[in-house]
């Protein structure tokens, strides 16, 4: 049932209703003793197997519930001493040779998951250098290559093992979103002196290499299984959280290196719900409000590109030195000094890149009258306003395409044109009280 509300749902308050039934749920477990180990009582194996895979997949899911609502887990582990179940069930699709999905997503949860809440949840401020050590745990944490959606010699035509690969691919790239959230959101809001020596860059990084990656795994569960991935809202709405974080970088920050790729990111993803739109719903009303982020992101790029007279200088400091050395990443006071290697990989690979020309970048057109923009001239600084309207869930349009209003909530109101509102928010920190209808995006699932 907690799945069904997080995955299928569209009730304004499905968060909130998986929340109170995983807390009944875990209750019920820990009544029935189920956080215990079953040999102590001389449970017969196949009984023992059966209340260790149900214990350890209820861990799971509420601490993956309990780290997107910024809450503490219902059960804490140094009461649990049920040992972790056997990977060897018949019905299980397991590799010969390989590690199962059951058994990676375990360890997962043992070795990552709980370092992150752990952090993130912490009622005491957690020092960034923590972050940093918890993020290198999680890139560091091996992924078989059976279940890698990016290892080009993997196996993609068993379904069952598809599904498998996509949540893994997305289920560790959620874990590295919600742990660099509020150190992108600092940051961000900090961008007129923003920079690759800012303390909380890595986090940025972190942040553009997990929402592409968001972004590619659906694209891979699409061209894969066209079919299936339509029926997994999770998935597209976790992209498009995604595809709002992207816009953040572009139009708050068109000065990084990475924000024309960011851009094309945003034209990747807004393929992707253009081709589906007619046959998905969800899809086709969230297409109208990507649309708009993304063309005014391209905006944003755009007027800084061609306000820029040196439109190979893609660092604030705008210093005559080379590209990598401009990064700082050379020197010891360098903020990605103790980040990890795919980090700085990212930066030192995207500043060998020569930029994309202007005219090749894609224009991105409402797909009906209701969607069209008014052409009003809107400045760069607005534009960031807006992207970040749209991550904090204040446009009542993007509401509505999470969270349909009932009937009653509708009466007396009038129509509302969709993409078509002018935002003038400030910029505040993301509330992590998201099964509040009016703070559900830029948060993932």
């Amino acid at each position: 049932m907690v799945w069904y509300l997080l995955i299928f749902s569209d009730k304004s308050q499905a968060v909130a209703y998986a929340w109170s039934i995983m807390g009944l749920a875990v209750k019920l477990a820990q009544s029935l003793g189920l956080h215990r180990d079953g040999n102590r009582w001389k449970v017969i194996p196949e009984e023992s197997q059966r209340r260790r895979m149900l214990f350890w997949e209820l861990l799971n899911l509420d601490a993956r519930l309990a780290l997107s609502l910024g809450r503490p887990p219902s059960t804490c582990l140094d009461h649990v001493d049920c040992r972790r179940p056997s990977y060897a069930a018949p019905e299980m699709c397991i590799v010969p040779g390989a590690q199962s999905y059951h058994e990676w997503k375990h360890g997962f949860f043992l070795n990552c998951l709980t370092p992150v809440l752990t952090t993130a949840i912490s009622a005491q401020p957690q020092p960034y250098q923590k972050i940093l050590d918890v993020d290198r745990t999680i890139r560091d944490f091996t992924v078989p290559p059976t279940l890698d959606i990016f290892n080009v010699d993997g196996i993609h035509d068993n379904r069952q093992l598809t599904m498998q690969q996509v949540l893994v691919s997305s289920g560790r790239e959620i874990v590295l979103l919600q742990l660099h959230r509020n150190f992108f959101t600092e940051a961000m809001s900090d961008y007129d002196a923003f920079s690759y020596r800012h303390k909380f860059a890595p986090s940025a990084v972190a942040t553009y290499l997990s929402a592409t990656r968001l972004i590619a795994t659906l694209k891979s569960l699409e061209e894969w299984e066209p079919q299936l991935s339509k029926r997994f809202m999770c998935f597209w709405f976790n992209a498009f959280s995604g595809a709002v974080a992207l816009s953040l970088i572009v139009s708050r920050t068109p000065f990084l290196s990475i924000a024309p790729f960011a851009l094309r990111e945003l034209d990747t993803v807004h393929r992707l719900f253009a081709k589906v739109a007619e046959e998905c719903p969800k899809v086709a009303q969230a297409l109208p409000l990507l649309t708009k982020i993304a063309e005014k992101s391209r905006k944003s790029y755009v007027q800084w590109r061609t306000s820029t007279d040196d439109a190979g200088a893609m660092d604030i400091d705008q210093e005559h030195k080379p590209r990598a050395t401009s990064l700082g990443l050379n020197d010891g006071s360098s903020p990605f000094t103790n980040a990890h290697y795919d980090l700085t990989r990212c930066l030192r690979d995207f500043d060998t890149r020569p930029l994309p020309l202007l005219h090749t970048l894609s224009t991105f057109v409402p797909q009906n009258r209701l969607a069209e923009t008014r052409p009003d001239h809107v400045s760069a600084h607005d534009l960031s306003s807006d992207m970040l309207a749209l991550a904090l869930g204040r446009d009542g349009d993007l509401i509505s395409v999470r969270h349909p209003l009932s009937d009653s909530a509708t009466a007396g109101v009038g129509p509302q044109r969709v993409g078509n509102h002018t935002f003038n928010f400030d910029f505040g920190a993301l509330a992590s009280n998201v099964e509040n209808q009016s703070n559900t995006y830029m948060s993932w699932f």
